[in-house]
């Protein structure tokens, strides 16, 4: 009986050994199933982060540039089309002050002088043109010293009036015209050039030392106007008739 027991109970503890076995040969078996199971989903995981990030970075990458390449290309453009737009700046000039045209001629009727209604030329009388200047900023008497005559002299700031006496008068010996605010009835002006002169009355007829004169004709070289020229520019603009000695 006793043996019987014995046997029984080795036997329930054969069972439990056999069973715990199978447990730990199972239990085995998963671990080492999982392990490679847990193993390959983070490998996956790392590699589909990796993927997605080199895929992400690419395509940023190929998004910039291609970005990159349209702003230069529509910046380039537009600045091509600016310009092409721009129209290239012409340098201003101012246009020379043209002088009065006139026939290319000089006769007795251009040693005509005018002034504030006053006609005038020499040898005429000199009171109109005196009345329309004003007073002079100065006036003086010159003796003749072969007459004992005196000539009167009248001093504007652009003109200049030498007169000598006749019959109680005083007639116009010479006028000189010294700035630009008085021109000659063609427009001839002090300031002007020889070959603006000569394009309104031709040709000079005769140079004297400094003075470029244009004779009232061709019988009568005592009458005349004549320029004074500083460099190219007419300095003096004068009318004069010149007499014998004896004549004043």
């Amino acid at each position: 009986m006793r043996v019987k027991r014995i046997l029984a109970l080795l036997a329930v503890i054969c069972m439990l050994t056999t069973g715990c076995g199978k447990d730990k040969i199972n239990s085995s078996e998963d671990i080492n199933i999982s392990e490679p199971t847990v193993a390959t989903s983070e490998d996956t995981s790392e590699e589909a982060t990796e993927a997605t990030t080199e895929g992400a970075t690419e395509e940023n990458t190929d998004v910039t540039e291609e970005a990159t390449g349209e702003t230069t290309e529509e910046t380039t453009e537009a600045t091509q089309t600016a310009t092409e737009g721009q129209q290239p700046t012409e340098a201003k000039t101012e246009k020379p002050t043209e002088a009065k045209k006139g026939d290319g001629t000089f006769t007795s009727s251009d040693m005509k002088f005018s002034y504030g209604g006053a006609n005038v030329t020499v040898t005429s009388d000199a009171a109109p043109l005196i009345a329309a200047l004003g007073k002079p900023k100065d006036k003086e008497y010159i003796e003749n010293c072969y007459t004992g005559e005196k000539h009167a002299q009248y001093t504007y700031d652009a003109i200049k009036i030498f007169t000598y006496p006749s019959d109680n008068k005083e007639l116009i010996n010479e006028i000189r015209i010294l700035n630009n605010t008085l021109p000659t009835p063609k427009g001839l002006k002090v300031g002007m050039t020889l070959s603006e002169a000569e394009a309104i009355y031709g040709k000079v007829h005769k140079v004297v030392g400094k003075l470029y004169c244009y004779y009232a004709s061709e019988d009568d070289t005592s009458t005349y106007m004549y320029l004074e020229l500083s460099g190219d520019k007419i300095k003096v603009i004068g009318y004069i008739v010149e007499f014998e000695s004896s004549e004043q």
